[in-house]
């Protein structure tokens, strides 16, 4: 049998657990879920079979839990919190059984990922359609979920942007000649992802 020598608490509701494992001391950073799951807290001592379970069970609660935390910290599609566990594991097979768990407790979805990303975009950022659909498609969001989201941004509120994006532009004089500040501004425009009928439209009312 193996003994439960010490249990000091960590932060992120992890633990630090020492054992003696056939004789020889051995530390282990456990899940919450894992000590509770072993009864570790009341037991003292553990046999060798469910010490090997334990180890493997904590591996996959340390992983999960890793996934949440990066998922609490920022909205996340599948692609980021696949990439972000192959960090800490190469087994497909362990990080798609995740992947799974977090989309069946709903914290993973990508088409509510698009939504909530292409709104926060159109309220708060003075940038255009192609800007974001590059954006969400480095993200891993399949291109029907971004076209299908991106039906929300009009043309008017791309003219509404352009245009205080010209004000922002030419807030102040403007010392190079016209042709040459007109070419700028289009390039700019351009950059942030507006379409260019869209962009000389606009720049057409300020001629």
């Amino acid at each position: 049998m193996n003994k439960v020598l010490d249990i000091k608490k960590l932060k992120n509701n992890t633990y630090l657990v020492t054992f003696d494992v056939a004789g020889k001391t051995k530390t282990q950073v456990l899940s919450e879920e894992t000590l509770i799951s072993f009864n570790l807290l009341s037991l003292k001592d553990i046999s060798k079979e469910d010490y090997k379970k334990l180890i493997k069970q904590n591996d996959d609660n340390m992983l999960y839990n890793k996934a949440i935390h990066f998922i609490d910290y920022q909205m996340r599609s599948i692609s980021e919190v696949k990439k972000h566990l192959k960090k800490s594991t190469k087994d497909d097979t362990k990080i798609n059984s995740i992947i799974k768990k977090l989309k069946d407790q709903q914290y993973l979805n990508d088409n509510h990922f698009a939504s909530e990303y292409v709104t926060q975009k159109i309220e708060f950022d003075l940038v255009g359609p192609k800007y974001i659909k590059e954006k969400l498609i480095q993200k891993g969001i399949h291109y029907d979920l971004i076209d299908g989201n991106l039906v929300r941004f009009t043309e008017d509120m791309m003219f509404d942007k352009i245009s205080e994006l010209i004000k922002k532009e030419t807030k102040y004089p403007i010392k190079k000649p016209y042709k040459k500040a007109y070419i700028s501004i289009k390039t700019k425009l351009i950059g942030k992802g507006f379409p260019l009928r869209i962009v000389e439209a606009s720049l057409g009312s300020y001629g």
